[in-house]
């Protein structure tokens, strides 16, 4: 088998991409929280919060459902995963921040 496809195999991708979505967890969790202010999300904050884990939850879940090497553990990845991403998203304000500031970005883009 060549190099480029063996580089392109699920047992090298899965394994990086479940690196960073925990590093990037673990960073959101050990990130001492700014004091002083209280932020009240609006509706259309918390659709933007709900659409986003419904996007990503889907996308977490396709990518361990094809990952035919993780035959046996699927389940436990699937919920380890939401899990994260529920706390991401629902719960940790550095996220929720860069979110709500993802969205405003794509809302402010000019079309062309």
């Amino acid at each position: 088998m060549c190099l480029f496809w063996t580089f392109l195999n699920d047992m090298v991708w899965f394994p990086v991409f479940e690196i960073i979505f925990f590093g990037t967890f673990l960073y959101a969790l050990l990130i001492p929280p700014r004091g002083g202010i209280q932020i009240i999300r609006g509706e259309s904050s918390w659709l933007k919060l709900i659409t986003t884990w419904s996007i990503l939850s889907v996308i977490l879940s396709g990518i361990v459902s094809s990952c035919y090497f993780l035959d046996g553990i699927k389940t436990f990845f699937v919920i380890l995963n939401l899990a994260m991403l529920i706390y991401l998203v629902f719960f940790n304000a550095w996220f929720r921040n860069k979110i709500i500031g993802y969205w405003s970005w794509l809302e402010k883009r000019p079309e062309k």
